[in-house]
């Protein structure tokens, strides 16, 4: 399918393209690049030369947007159904120092628009109305696509944004592309930059990274160009096999992105102080962090011993970094989804058991549960006289 004949299959931008406008309004980035390597269109970037609100306007109406976000930098955001569509005037940017976030100003041609971004293959647009369809590559974008080339467009360009090293490395490897030369001698830029970063410019990257195909191969990269080694100091390791595991056993979600920092450090106070996570993220590392060694031979039930209070992604981190079998702990987590203990505390307590061992209690109980026996409320109280009468809970 080519691209015209996209455009009349896609409602959104075929809908953009009715629109009666004096001015182009183009597809831009990541939505025509993915098009032209024949790829599911994932993300929907428009610009257009001149702002006119009767666009925006359309849009709403047309689609019953309830709102559009507009943001410093001359664009706008809009929300159709689970679909998101960055809206931009076409802009200038300059840095006022290296690593800063960029000033943006309105420019009226697409070619200025395009010669500012980061790759070339990210600088192709696409004429949405009135000639739709019609490409405008003034960075010869399609000739490096064809050619499978991740080309930075000018010398210095991860000296601006050195964030565009995780790009680099996020697009080559999702792509299967290699790096131009030019391309390569930015990493040493970036390096040199890295730590002028801010930490959410830095979790925004990684939190991408962690749910695409190959971030197994990104995560090795990163590692090996010791990107976080010189944004923070104690991002001094790098730990392979632990990448393997981690990668083969968690989902592929964006909550799951700081599990992976494992792999770089273990000092977690560090990691707490620099901004990076948020208190959660750290207290499930220092859980991970503080467990003692399980054995690889152990029966699923049995892991509820450390694993009852851990989240499923915890128990499944945890379970890497403790060469745990997968499977069993893919047990474990399906044996302990339904299980409920029938006595509530204070049931419990009124039986003679002190409220120190409450929680050893109903340890014990759940796991007999997922061994499949205590069926009924009875059977749990007998189970319950029994250690009790065997003084296992006195104070």
């Amino acid at each position: 399918m080519n691209i015209r004949e996209y455009i009349k299959t896609n409602r959104i931008l075929y809908t953009i393209s009715q629109f009666n406008s004096h001015s182009n309004i183009y597809l831009v980035g990541g939505g025509v690049r993915d098009l032209l390597l024949h790829r599911s269109v994932l993300d929907i970037d428009i610009v257009f030369e001149t702002l006119d609100y009767k666009f925006l306007d359309y849009l709403t109406d047309v689609f019953k947007v309830e709102s559009i976000i507009k943001s410093p930098f001359l664009t706008w955001k809009i929300s159709i159904g689970d679909i998101e569509i960055d809206l931009a005037h076409t802009r200038g940017e300059y840095y006022r120092e290296p690593g800063a976030l960029p000033e943006t100003y309105p420019v009226h041609s697409i070619y200025q628009d395009l010669k500012r971004r980061d790759f070339t293959i990210n600088s192709i647009a696409c004429i949405l109305t009135p000639n739709t369809g019609d490409i405008i590559d003034p960075m010869d974008g399609y000739h490096d696509l064809r050619e499978g080339i991740l080309r930075v467009l000018k010398a210095g360009s991860f000296l601006e944004d050195p964030t565009r090293a995780f790009r680099a490395i996020r697009y080559k490897n999702r792509f299967g592309f290699i790096y131009h030369p030019l391309t390569e001698e930015e990493f040493e830029h970036a390096k040199k930059l890295m730590s002028r970063i801010s930490a959410s410019r830095v979790r925004n990257e990684l939190e991408r990274i962690s749910v695409e195909e190959n971030r197994k191969e990104m995560f090795r990269e990163i590692g090996l160009k010791k990107l976080l080694f010189h944004w923070r100091d104690f991002f001094n390791t790098f730990r392979e096999d632990m990448l393997v595991s981690l990668h083969e056993y968690l989902d592929f979600e964006k909550d799951t992105w700081f599990y992976f920092l494992l792999v770089y450090t273990r000092d977690i106070e560090a990691l707490g102080g620099c901004g990076l996570l948020e208190r959660k993220e750290r207290r499930s590392l220092e859980r991970i962090l503080a467990l003692d060694r399980i054995e690889k031979e152990i029966m699923p039930e049995e892991l509820h011993r450390w694993f009852r209070k851990f989240s499923d992604d915890e128990v499944l981190a945890a379970g890497a970094l403790q060469g745990l079998k997968k499977e069993i702990l893919r047990k474990y987590l399906l044996r302990r989804k339904d299980v409920r203990v029938l006595h509530d505390a204070e049931e419990i307590k009124e039986m003679g058991i002190p409220a120190s061992r409450l929680n050893e209690i109903l340890t014990i109980l759940e796991i007999e549960k997922m061994k499949g026996k205590l069926r009924s409320k009875r059977e749990e109280e007998q189970f319950l006289r029994v250690l009790k009468s065997r003084h296992t809970f006195l104070p």
